[in-house]
């Protein structure tokens, strides 16, 4: 009778009680709570964390919905513009012809059908160039696009430039081609000369730059030998203008003229003597007595005389107020040299060159690049001082 009768008499009950009470929840009630606490705070750490991702899941999806919508427009817009006729296409360029450069970086689609249909429309220009002048094999022809400063205004301008290669036939000769051509109703000429030697001739040329205070420009541009002289198996790059502030360049105005030759008196030891040839008296003058220039412990030692792809061979000067110095080169090994004082690059190599000829009466267009031959002799005028 020693036993509680309010405890119900059931196998293993005792044992149970026992678990129980050895258990940190009976020990020590509040962890109970503060589990529960703990819960709570978890559950709603973990719902505000699925609300944020069920929103931005919701903005991505509208906002790929409204990037789908642009992008199908965009495809839409591409393929009917790139569909259009080559001729359509570049009416339209012309309009906006200072993005030019930005559309041809859209995608490669775009930089390829614009050059492809750019190439179909002026591609009357390389058939008539090649159909008037026999002796130049037109390897090349490219679309060229310069954007610059004129006064206040933004210029551009657009040009076709044509590659072609001499061929035998008219060497010692001064060569001079020329066209006409409509541009606003208009009708206008423009002309180019060079000079073309036999092949594997030795060459020399000129190149002046005014560095004097008699110039105010801030950045002053050389002056290259206006009739550069080429061997047969050179090539020569010409730049036809199609499109500039002038207005745009009627293409089935276009007519070449006969190319006229001038044969070039060649001295007893292959020096040209030919009056397109020479420095103006700006850079030589007349008379000019020329002294021997030492200058091995002068700074201009450092600018002029630190080249390994040309060799100085001589430095002479004339002149009080305004000195000219006279320095002449031989080029000796090939690789790229830009002189700081001449604003230009120049290449010197072992086989072929290209240059560019420009138009009659304009030292500068769009490359200021010379290239020159091993064993080529360069005659640099460089002008300093000046009246104060």
């Amino acid at each position: 009778m020693g036993q509680n009768n309010c405890t119900p008499n059931i196998p293993g009950l005792e044992n149970c009680y026992a678990r129980y009470e050895q258990t940190d929840e009976n020990k020590y009630p509040y962890l109970v709570a503060n589990k529960h606490r703990l819960a709570e705070s978890q559950n709603s750490q973990i719902l505000e964390l699925y609300q944020k991702q069920q929103d931005q899941l919701r903005c991505y999806l509208q906002n790929s919905r409204q990037l789908s919508q642009s992008t199908r427009r965009n495809y839409e817009f591409e393929g009917r513009f790139l569909k259009l006729p080559s001729h359509l296409i570049c009416h339209v360029m012309y309009f906006v012809i200072d993005d030019y450069l930005n559309l041809l970086l859209v995608n490669t689609l775009w930089y390829t059908r614009l050059n492809e249909a750019f190439s179909k429309t002026v591609s009357i220009v390389d058939e008539k160039f090649q159909q008037s002048h026999s002796f130049l094999k037109l390897k090349q022809s490219k679309n060229a696009f310069q954007t610059f400063q004129f006064g206040r205004q933004q210029g551009f301008r657009l040009d076709r430039c044509l590659i072609a290669e001499i061929t035998p036939g008219v060497e010692n000769s001064i060569v001079k081609i020329s066209y006409t051509y409509l541009c606003k109703g208009q009708e206008k000429a423009v002309c180019y000369k060079f000079a073309i030697l036999r092949r594997n001739t030795i060459r020399t040329i000129w190149v002046g730059v005014d560095q004097s205070t008699n110039i105010y420009d801030k950045q002053t541009v050389p002056v290259i030998q206006p009739v550069l002289p080429f061997c047969v198996g050179d090539y020569i790059k010409i730049p036809f203008t199609l499109l500039n502030l002038q207005g745009q360049v009627n293409l089935q105005s276009i007519k070449w003229n006969k190319p006229q030759v001038e044969k070039l008196d060649v001295g007893i030891f292959g020096n040209i003597k030919h009056i397109t040839m020479q420095p103006p008296p700006r850079f030589e003058p007349k008379d000019a007595d020329w002294t021997l220039f030492q200058y091995f412990n002068h700074p201009m030692k450092k600018c002029f005389d630190n080249f390994k792809q040309i060799k100085l061979k001589e430095c002479r000067c004339c002149g009080n107020g305004l000195v000219i110095n006279r320095m002449n080169y031989t080029c000796v090994s090939e690789g790229q040299l830009t002189i700081p004082q001449l604003n230009m690059k120049m290449v010197v190599k072992q086989g072929c060159i290209t240059n560019q000829i420009n138009r009659a009466t304009v030292s500068y267009e769009l490359d200021n690049t010379l290239e020159l031959r091993i064993g080529d002799q360069l005659t640099l005028y460089y002008l300093r001082g000046g009246d104060s």
